[in-house]
């Protein structure tokens, strides 16, 4: 049934979908190559831990400045993981 759905989509909301998916999965994977649990990652930002969970199942918007912040947050040079969510 999601095929359906997906067929029905716009091409625009695909792409859309394929970068968010892009995004949540490289921060998850970097989240834990850096062995920081959810609830550090929502201490070192600032966010609650509903926010974090929200954001890794895509179910908050991820902005530019967040993604910067989230690198920051797990030692990691901004650019190599935005190289990473390109490569993705």
């Amino acid at each position: 049934m999601s095929s359906e759905l997906d067929k029905k989509k716009p091409a625009k909301q695909k792409e859309r979908d394929r970068w968010n998916r892009a995004i949540v999965t490289v921060i998850r994977a970097a989240r834990d190559d850096a062995d920081v649990t959810q609830q550090e990652l929502a201490n070192r930002l600032g966010f609650t831990h509903r926010q974090v969970v929200n954001m890794e199942h895509g179910r908050r918007a991820i902005h530019a400045s967040d993604l910067i912040m989230i690198a920051k947050a797990l030692n990691e040079d901004p650019e190599t993981l935005m190289r990473r969510i390109l490569r993705w």
